[in-house]
Formats: C-alpha cells, structure tokens, sequence
C-alpha cells in the first residue's frame, strides 16, 4: 500500500510535534510548515495527500491560506483550529476545506479523521451523476442545474452527490454527518442544518412540491427526489 503524505501547518510547535508522532505511529510520512507561506511552498513543492491546517498562523489566517491553495489545488484540508462557532466553520468549507477540527481533538479520531478524507478523495473519481435537470461531476468539482453551473463548496458538492446516490429515501441528519463527513455525529449536528440550508439556497428551492430537498420533521430528516422534468 502506498504511503500517504500529510502536511501539518501549525505555528505551535509542541502541538505539531504530537500530531506529526502519532500520525507517524499509523503509518503516515509527515512534513511541517509553521507559518501559511512556508506551508503554501511546502504544499505545492511536495505534493502532499492531504495538509492539516491551523486557522490562526503567523503572516495570515489558515482561511487566507486555503483561498490561495484552492486556486491551484485540490489537495483535501482538513482545519485544526480553537474557533468553534459554526460561522468559522462555515467558513472553512467555503473555502474549500474537507472537515473542520476543533481544538482539543483526541488524536484516534484525528487519524481517522484524515483516513475518512483520504479514501473519500480516493473516490474522487465518482462518476457523473444526473437526474435531470440535475447533473453533479465530482472530479471536475461541478454542478450543473438547467444547464446553469451552480459554485458549490466541496463539502456541499459532496452533500448533493450523496443525496442524489440516495433519491426518495429520508435521511437523519446524524446519518448524513456520518457518512459524508466521514465521522460520528456530534450532538445536534448542527454543521448539517446549515449546509443542507445553504444547498437548498444556492440550488434556489424552496418548500415546494417541486423541491429537490423534503424536509420531514423538526428532527431533521432529509429527502431527495426528482425535480421539474
């Protein structure tokens, strides 16, 4: 099996220690960057499977950092960072980035954090999907809605892709937390409320019959299902 690269991007130096020797421990080969311009060298020098980002750098946030790596890469992000609020972490996948860390993290489900990420770029190579008038490409990162390129993040792409893998079907919101983050849902799963809302937005559908999305009860249930023919 093919050894993965992790590139860790923290400027506390104590942390990325412990993180590069447990992720070492699983079998991972790891560099570190301490700093977002030294990291964006590093990253497109390197060629890494996947970077672990701190959002609060030294010369520029890890959100500065993952914009400007986005115009040239697809390398998956996953941040690690001590800003909770589901703003920032809105945010971070806006950007661009894979999953969104909060700080403590216990490092077992750090380095299945990382896992989940890497067989899901893995996979990057999904097939075009399309249910009129609907079409998603994973490995070109599109959308397409009437003919219309609709800018999903990937996280969003990715939540629209598993819906339309699973039409008709209603969904819980920690199913879908688990699935397609790839991880065990925290309590309320709050994260996906607001994506599944920000989907439903940028795809302009509303409550409707004609909705791509059926919203089943206040626990958040969700279903997919074809739209406008």
């Amino acid at each position: 099996m093919e050894t993965k690269k992790v590139l860790i991007i923290e400027d506390e130096k104590p942390i990325s220690d412990i993180v590069r020797f447990n992720l070492s421990k699983e079998g991972f080969e790891t560099e570190t960057a301490y700093d977002g311009g030294e990291g964006l060298e590093l990253a497109l020098k390197a060629d890494p499977d996947l970077i672990l980002l701190d959002v609060m750098l030294p010369g520029g946030s890890g959100f500065d950092f993952c914009r400007r790596l986005r115009e040239r890469s697809k390398t998956p992000v996953i941040f690690l960072t001590a800003l909770g609020d589901l703003k920032d972490e809105v945010k971070g996948f806006d950007l661009g980035g894979d999953d969104y860390i909060v700080k403590p993290y216990d490092m077992n489900r750090l380095a299945m954090r990382v896992e989940a990420i890497l067989r899901r770029a893995g996979d990057a190579a999904c097939l075009r999907l399309e249910i009129p008038p609907l079409s998603v490409d994973p490995a070109a990162g599109m959308c397409v809605l009437e003919g219309k390129e609709i800018i999903l993040s990937p996280m969003e792409l990715r939540l629209l892709y598993y819906f339309m893998r699973n039409p008709n079907r209603m969904i819980h919101r920690d199913k879908l937390y688990e699935d397609v983050w790839g991880a065990p849902a925290p309590a309320g799963a709050r994260t996906v409320v607001e994506h599944v809302y920000r989907l439903r937005k940028k795809l302009d559908m509303n409550d409707s019959e004609d909705s791509i999305f059926k919203i089943a009860s206040e626990d958040k249930e969700y279903m997919f299902s074809k739209i406008r023919y």
